[in-house]
């Protein structure tokens, strides 16, 4: 089939990309991109973390405190301290999430279970050595 001069320009016509909407579309390909990037580069608590915090005396150095207390200890057959996966218990009730591990520096840091408060703890044990 053989096109007309005037379909053929409104074909042309429609395929020109309007300036404002292409730099709209690159702003969402940059954002979406930056997402993706900071998603993959949040590193996530290991099962070796876990059982790092669990061996070890923690005490509270800023911020949201899990409990009553200044110390916290994961001991076995606790009953005011539990931990399952990255949450911590206090008397059974669930009271924050572990955020981050920086085991150079000797901190837990946690986040209440609302997110709306974050604390750090410190390894007694290693920090004192």
């Amino acid at each position: 089939m053989k096109r007309t001069k005037k379909k053929q320009r409104n074909l042309n016509h429609n395929h020109k990309i309007n300036p404002k909407l292409n730099k709209s579309k690159l702003k969402t390909k940059v954002i979406v991109g930056l997402l993706i990037f900071i998603s993959c580069n949040v590193k996530k608590i290991t099962t070796a973390d876990i059982g790092y915090v669990k061996m070890n005396t923690w005490q509270w150095d800023k911020g949201f405190k899990i409990g009553e207390g200044d110390f916290v200890s994961f001991d076995s057959g606790s009953l005011i301290f539990t931990l399952k996966h990255d949450t911590i218990y206090y008397k059974n009730y669930p009271k924050a999430i572990i955020k981050k591990i920086i085991q150079k520096n000797n901190e837990l840091i946690i986040s209440s279970i609302d997110g709306k408060n974050s604390g750090v703890y410190i390894n007694i044990e290693e920090f004192t050595r």
